[in-house]
């Protein structure tokens, strides 16, 4: 409107529109005709255009102001699904200012660490990671030259004590601080330690199946000329002694090299079983054992658990445990058996995988923390008189089946071992 009513004044400054009347002071106003009539029709023309352009630039307005909202309205999406991912993404994420000091920490951070967000709130870094920031020289100061960004896998401790193995990786934000992404790789590196066992360990049962072989063939020779000789001669008592002595240690020799062969090469023999079946055989052999003496023993197993395994072996596999459990608890205790049902979740399959876990534990006297990891080693053994034959064997007949074996132990409060087996399939 004020660009058409500019333009009235300027064609009327130039006199370009006609004089539509005139005015006399004293008195008479004189009209024309044909200079109304252009008046009128120019006011009109000028009125629609004015209307025009309104209406116009109204509905413009209209519309840039919808497509703000609507715009505000994406950004507040965008924002909200952001915040939604951070929140429940597996991996820990944190912020720290300039200062080293916490300003975010979402959920799976909490759940890593044991942390709340109010605990660790405006809180220094190194509160939860002790000299994270500090790792290959990297400097806070952005004005320092040395990386911008870092990943680095150590172990840290939880709120309640408990260890694990994460790994971080840190980068610089442009507003200032830095952005600081955290995974649990303890289950990774249980496994990629489990292999690197299992490589040692096959390359060591294969170089020591031949040598035992060899051994043991002498040993039977040695045996059986001992028994003729005792038959054939007439000996002293303190020769019969020394006799029974060879024949003794020759036996024993022989029953450890067999254990050994079974770790070094056992021969599966592979059918359906059911493992509570071989479960409650192995209980009822122990309890009428020796070992089982002021031992208190507890058993939960659900009563079907099928898979595809060697029963002889599996056997071998409890009876080895109970047994250790039995040298851990010298002055009684109480040992607990259970076998149940479970998936595993896999990635890409929302059923998981079905197995069947077996979880054996013991009140006894724990073991050491240093030694942990060497427990399933061949001839390792915390006993003056053990062999260090036993939970390896356990260890590779579970291999063999294709399941896994953890351990948990504390000094002074006991050891407790869990077995998972694939279970078989309906139509296997």
């Amino acid at each position: 409107s004020s660009i058409a009513y500019g333009l009235l004044v300027n064609l009327d400054f130039y006199k370009v529109l006609p004089t539509g009347y005139k005015t006399i002071m004293a008195g008479n106003v004189e009209y024309e005709r044909g200079d109304i009539l252009a008046t009128v029709m120019l006011n009109i023309i000028g009125f629609f255009t004015v209307a025009f352009l309104t209406g116009y630039l109204a509905e413009r307005t209209v519309k840039i102001e919808k497509e703000l909202e609507e715009k505000k309205i994406d950004f507040k999406k965008l924002e909200e699904m952001n915040k939604y991912i951070v929140e429940n993404i597996n991996s820990g994420i944190l912020t720290i200012d300039e200062d080293s000091r916490i300003t975010s920490f979402n959920k799976a951070a909490e759940k890593i660490t044991g942390y709340s967000l109010e605990e660790v709130y405006n809180q220094s870094i190194d509160a939860v990671f002790t000299d994270l920031m500090n790792e290959h020289g990297y400097s806070m100061n952005p004005l320092d030259e040395g990386p911008s960004y870092f990943r680095i896998d150590k172990v840290f401790k939880k709120k309640d004590g408990k260890e694990l193995f994460l790994g971080f990786s840190v980068s610089p934000m442009k507003e200032g601080g830095h952005v600081i992404i955290f995974q649990d790789l303890t289950r990774l590196r249980d496994i990629e330690e489990q292999l690197k066992r299992g490589d040692r360990l096959k390359a060591l049962g294969e170089l020591a199946a031949g040598m035992a072989h060899e051994v043991r063939n002498p040993l039977a020779s040695i045996s059986g000329s001992a028994q003729v000789l005792k038959q054939s001669l007439s000996l002293s008592d303190e020769a019969q002694h020394l006799m029974d002595i060879i024949t003794r240690e020759t036996n024993r020799l022989n029953a450890l090299i067999t254990e050994f062969l079974l770790f070094a090469k056992p021969a599966v023999k592979m059918a359906k079983i059911n493992l509570s079946d071989i479960l409650n055989d192995t209980i009822g052999m122990f309890r009428n054992s020796p070992e089982s003496k002021n031992i208190e023993i507890q058993v939960k197993l659900d009563d079907s658990l099928v898979i595809n395994g060697d029963g002889g072996q599996l056997k071998q596999v409890f009876w080895n445990l109970f047994l250790n459990a039995s040298h851990a608890m010298l002055d009684g205790g109480q040992l607990k058996i259970g076998g149940h049902c479970s998936h595993i979740k896999q990635p890409f399959d929302s059923n998981g995988a079905k197995v069947v876990v077996i979880d054996i534990s013991d009140t006894g006297a724990g073991i050491p923390q240093d030694k942990i990891d060497k427990i399933f080693d061949p001839f390792f053994t915390t006993r003056d008189s053990g062999t260090g034959l036993g939970l390896a064997v356990v260890h590779r007949i579970i291999e063999n089946h294709k399941g896994t074996i953890e351990i948990r132990s504390r000094q002074g409060e006991g050891t407790s071992f869990k077995i998972r087996l694939p279970m078989m399939k309906s139509e296997d």
